[in-house]
């Protein structure tokens, strides 16, 4: 038919079938090969037996103008602009991983890796003074507790002495060697029954100290009277740089008589030859003068013998009234 304004168009359209032919080719083969193999048996009529759907007909959609598809609008793109280049960051300097040959790290260096020299230079600024040191033995008191108490020796060793067994050696040799040690009855009330000057406290003393051995100087000091004057008699016990000992008095030079100190000093020198601990002598020395006064003079009291003011009738010197023992 045609209308007012010009003949009808035909439909262009093209007539789709409703079903599917079937697909023929080598896929359809290897599946009946492996449904056979697994004992399966499949009919041709049910193998791609199913009706297409409908969607299909209609894609890709509504058809334009003479049954050509519409074309789809496209957005123009953009135009990216390039990124700015971002500054490149400073990585941490990486250590390197080839080395030359590491030396050996020296040693950690301490007190003890000190030359010889120079640790005995310090244990002479710390134990060494110029006065003599007057060993004592004082009872020492429990808190609360008068009548429990323990002897103390003094003086007290330095405490760098109780690090270890090195330490302890090299500084009590500093400290016994090359100090004088000089015993004496103390001038405390307190302590006047604790006379260094007895042979019983000296060992006493002695075994509490067993660096003793280092001691290369010890004195005696003890009391003289002549007519209310007072004096000491200073004794001397000093190794000799051979092994031996060598025993001097002050009594000599003060002009008095000094019989009994010779022949004491005489009979220890004796009996000690071939030894040289002075603390051992000291004791045997104190013990000789103790039982040669109680022959000679008189015991006034403890500690002290009296003597008749007259001259000696052996080197004709003048006596000294009272003489103090042990």
């Amino acid at each position: 038919m045609e209308g007012q304004g010009g003949p009808a168009h035909p439909n262009t359209s093209p007539v789709l079938p409703t079903s599917l032919p079937r697909r023929q080719g080598p896929v359809e083969g290897i599946l009946k090969t492996i449904m056979g193999l697994r004992g399966l048996s499949i009919s041709e009529e049910s193998t791609f037996d199913f009706e297409p759907s409908q969607e299909w007909i209609r894609w890709p959609g509504t058809r334009g103008k003479h049954g050509s598809s519409p074309v789809k609008q496209t957005r123009p793109s953009k135009i990216r602009k390039p990124k700015a280049a971002s500054p490149t960051k400073k990585r941490p300097a990486q250590p390197s991983t080839t080395h030359g040959v590491i030396p050996k790290r020296d040693p950690p260096i301490h007190f003890l890796t000190l030359p010889p020299e120079l640790r005995n230079r310090i244990y002479e600024l710390i134990a060494i003074q110029r006065d003599p040191h007057y060993p004592q033995i004082r009872p020492v008191w429990a808190l609360g507790k008068r009548m429990l108490s323990n002897d103390r020796c003094f003086p007290l060793e330095p405490s760098l002495a109780i690090v270890n067994h090195q330490l302890r050696e090299e500084m009590l040799s500093i400290f016994y060697g090359c100090n004088r040690f000089a015993f004496k009855a103390s001038e405390i009330e307190v302590l006047h029954d604790m006379r260094m000057t007895s042979p019983v406290l000296q060992k006493k003393w002695a075994i509490a100290r067993p660096a003793s051995q280092y001691l290369q100087q010890v004195e005696l000091h003890v009391l003289a009277q002549r007519l209310q004057v007072d004096a000491m008699i200073t004794i001397k016990l000093k190794k000799l740089p051979d092994g031996g000992v060598e025993i001097t008095h002050d009594s000599e030079e003060r002009g008095y008589c000094c019989c009994v100190e010779d022949e004491a000093v005489a009979e220890v020198l004796i009996e000690a030859r071939g030894g040289n601990d002075l603390m051992r002598i000291l004791q045997v020395l104190t013990a000789r003068r103790v039982v040669k006064l109680g022959r000679a003079g008189m015991r006034k009291s403890v500690g002290l013998f009296e003597f008749p003011a007259n001259r000696c009738p052996n080197c004709q010197k003048h006596r000294l009234t009272l003489v103090g023992g042990g």
